[in-house]
């Protein structure tokens, strides 16, 4: 969550017109986070956040949305995807993908207590039993091949004897998985990175709960 493209009244209003959510009140960019340009708007009809994709491209953004979609539809509190006048999950805004969601309750909270630590786990479980019949899958873009385009970039950045150990370590791990036992592990979706920023807590005096994700 972060501003990379800004936006201008002009610009949300061109990016409204595409939807059923009312016509623009306010807007304000959402500073904190690394990958994506995100922006709180509010309409006549309702609060949403407002997502311009900065890295992931027009093939790859349906396996996410389409994802959060089905997360939605069973029943888990997250932030879904509200499609446009043409049933579209997606559209373009400053000639890059782009998607508007209903704001879910809650707000940041720098250090959940053990309340909402346990409802985020119970959180994750129920993603994980909800997307067995997810029927997408998408390589995983942080994975080892990712390492291993990486690792070069790191050595001049690090002590040697450091980057040997990652080294190794990014083959050992590629040894663990070209095993058997790893391949007939089970697979599917996971949020992955899953932390304080992309969590929403309502608090009510002493009690802190889950409100979204």
């Amino acid at each position: 969550m972060a501003v990379f493209t800004p936006l201008s009244e002009e610009d949300i209003n061109n990016f409204l017109k595409n939807y059923n959510i009312g016509d623009l009140v306010e807007y304000s960019g959402i500073l904190s986070g690394i990958e994506n340009s995100n922006f709180y708007v509010t309409t006549t009809k309702g609060r949403y956040v407002l997502t311009v994709f900065e890295r992931l491209n027009e093939t790859q953004i349906p396996y996410y949305l389409k994802l959060q979609k089905h997360l939605l539809d069973k029943g888990l509190s997250v932030s879904g995807p509200i499609t446009d006048k043409n049933g579209h999950l997606f559209s373009s805004l400053k000639n890059k993908p782009a998607s508007i969601a209903p704001c879910i309750k809650g707000e940041y909270v720098a250090q959940p207590n053990a309340q909402a630590c346990n409802q985020m786990g119970k959180m994750l479980a129920e993603m994980h039993l909800a997307v067995k019949d997810f029927p997408l899958s998408q390589e995983n873009t942080k994975g080892l091949a990712f390492w291993e385009s990486s690792l070069p970039s790191l050595k001049p950045y690090m002590p040697e004897e450091l980057f040997e150990y990652l080294k190794k370590e990014i083959n050992r791990q590629k040894e663990l998985m070209n095993s058997q036992a790893y391949k007939e592990l089970e697979a599917g979706a996971v949020h992955a990175d899953l932390f304080r920023n992309n969590s929403l807590i309502e608090i009510n005096g002493d009690e802190q709960n889950l409100g979204g994700v």
